[in-house]
């Protein structure tokens, strides 16, 4: 059994649809998806309209729309609805620093409804220097907030080896597998992500693709080669257990 931790549907169609993602996954052979709402991708609640279409096997994390005045209570809403499972956090699609307060009230009223969340720290495009698309960026919110757990999405690439110090430092940080192996494909660093693994621990791991952006069938053959030799048990934490429990599903 699989769970795919992070995907994306466009509310348009126009790259990749609900009905898209739900054939990759039978044919990668994917129980359950969770998939991740953004500003330009699709709504909070169109998202969560399609995971209630297709529940048990689709679930939505949302993200704090911080451009409305209403953005708390809408938060508050978001996460009252059954088929939320967490937060989303993007500070370069978001326009965003997380040590901006409304980061800081988006974590607490996550706290409070027991929401994991999940920070996209990867740097490009015009934000390429923004300071919070760095692992460290993340202590002290990480520090701030304990019982919340964190996901860190695609091993906070390029600088995983502050990813593993930022999770060595601190038990509630979790690392997002999805993207990297591809994109970062033929070069030598992805080979420190297996003893990165060993050295922070397998159940701090889980399993995701980034689809559309990456084929469900050919990320879990990637995943699989670069894990073969470890024992099924670690490898069923990495793409079973761990997401099943971190998001109570």
């Amino acid at each position: 059994m699989i769970i795919d931790a992070h995907t994306h549907v466009y509310e348009n169609g126009s790259h990749g649809g609900v009905e898209q993602l739900i054939t990759q996954m039978k044919e990668a052979e994917i129980e359950k998806s969770i998939v991740i709402a953004l500003p330009n991708v699709c709504s909070n609640i169109w998202l969560l309209s399609q995971c209630e279409q297709n529940i048990g096997t689709l679930y939505g994390m949302v993200f704090p729309n911080f451009s409305l005045e209403t953005w708390e209570k809408d938060l508050i809403n978001l996460f009252s609805h059954k088929c939320c499972v967490g937060m989303k956090i993007h500070p370069r699609i978001q326009n965003i620093e997380l040590d901006d307060q409304r980061v800081e009230r988006a974590f607490e009223i996550a706290e409070q409804y027991g929401m994991p969340v999940e920070v996209d720290i990867f740097p490009w495009g015009e934000r390429l220097n923004s300071p919070s698309l760095k692992p460290f960026a993340l202590h002290p919110i990480t520090q701030k907030f304990p019982n919340i757990k964190i996901i860190i999405a695609h091993c906070g690439a390029p600088h995983i080896l502050e990813t593993m110090l930022l999770a060595k430092s601190n038990k509630n940080i979790y690392i997002d597998l999805s993207f990297f192996l591809k994109y970062f494909e033929g070069f030598s660093f992805i080979q420190d992500l297996e003893p990165l693994c060993k050295k922070i621990g397998y159940e701090r791991f889980v399993y995701g693709s980034d689809f559309p952006y990456i084929n469900l069938n050919q990320y879990i053959v990637i995943v699989q080669n670069m894990f073969e030799d470890i024992t099924n048990k670690n490898f069923e934490m990495l793409t079973y257990l761990n997401t099943k429990e971190i998001f109570k599903i």
